[in-house]
């Protein structure tokens, strides 16, 4: 397939990234927004 012949640097310095890393980075996100470790318990 072509994604696997152009390599990940190639799609990168295109702007796009694995669907892995748009998963890792949504639910970074998800976890440090307001509600983490520091959450107060109800």
């Amino acid at each position: 397939p072509l994604n696997s012949a152009l390599g990940d640097a190639y799609w990168r310095a295109q702007g796009l990234i694995s669907l892995t890393e748009c998963y890792e980075a949504t639910r970074q996100s998800w976890r440090t927004a307001g509600c983490g470790p520091a959450c107060p318990v109800v």
